[in-house]
């Protein structure tokens, strides 16, 4: 719809009405709707999820099987990329105000992340370094897989890119963060990796220390920012594990070390390509 709208000149799209059960609705107001439907801090526009980890809840459909609570990376980088849509949009069809709140909303998630979730970690030879948080009071864990999105929408200011780069690229290096290029959620150990506190998942399965195929794209987008080969390597790991178990069920959903679960998932190869193919043409950002 974006691309219809914004690229190919076609602005009556989002003033096309659909039914709904709140009767017939401009494509405009369900999308709006849709936006406001989640919880969001007025002050941030961060997404807000349980005011104390026992009200914690599940956060995004990729932990579905995790508790969390507090301001939440992975749905509050989501809502700064739907409000910039949201802006681009409405600014297509001339809808000057209802761009410009769009754009307020999106600069306030992106100035409000920092201070929120970010964590220094030091610098190595030199150069910075620091990890983004997934919530700030249940499931005060290192998101890798938001992280690495945080890059891919180029949320953060470059100094502070670059060090959450420069991290991903350590954990990379160091192992266990891949297998076979698909890629855990939280670091394999360390204060802030290992497993979720709150989770139905039993260790080293699913959500909680599995190894998944749609973030690997992610990833390699991620590092690249400061170490362009090991991207291409986890690229190339994930691409040859792809050719030599297409004939077994590849692309898998998610991998443990023992087994392969959800044969001839879409999603595993569709999100990586989309998101190297983003990035190559520099329109996820914008």
């Amino acid at each position: 719809m974006q691309a219809a709208i914004t690229q190919r000149g076609e602005p009556n799209l989002l003033r096309a009405r659909f039914a709904t059960s709140q009767g017939s609705l401009p494509l405009w107001q369900i999308a709006e709707n849709a936006f406001n439907s989640i919880e969001a801090d007025k002050t941030t526009g961060l997404v807000a999820v349980g005011g104390t980890p026992e009200d914690a809840r599940v956060d995004w459909v990729f932990a579905d099987h995790v508790q969390k609570a507090g301001f939440c990376l992975m749905p509050s980088l989501l809502r700064l990329q739907a409000a910039q849509i949201l802006a681009n949009l409405f600014s297509a069809i001339d809808d000057a105000v209802r761009a410009r709140d769009y754009q307020s909303i999106a600069e306030r998630i992106r100035a409000s992340l920092v201070s929120t979730f970010y964590v220094p970690l030091g610098q190595v030879n030199g150069q910075d370094t620091g990890l983004l948080l997934s919530a700030t009071r249940r499931g005060r864990k290192e998101d890798v897989w938001a992280s690495a999105y945080a890059l891919v929408l180029q949320a953060l200011p470059s100094d502070i890119g670059n060090a959450v780069a420069r991290h991903l690229d350590q954990l990379y290096k160091a192992g266990g963060l891949t297998l076979q290029g698909y890629v855990r959620a939280l670091p394999p150990s360390g204060s802030y990796g290992g497993y979720w506190e709150a989770t139905t998942d039993a260790p080293d399965e699913g959500e909680n220390g599995g190894y998944w195929g749609f973030p690997v794209g992610w990833l390699a987008v991620a590092i690249a920012q400061t170490d362009r080969p090991a991207a291409i390597q986890i690229l190339q790991q994930y691409t040859d594990s792809l050719e030599k178990e297409l004939s077994s069920g590849a692309p898998w959903e998610w991998r443990s070390g023992k087994a392969a679960f959800g044969s001839r998932c879409l999603l595993s190869v569709a999100c990586p390509a989309e998101s190297v193919l983003e990035a190559l043409t520099g329109s996820l950002a914008n």
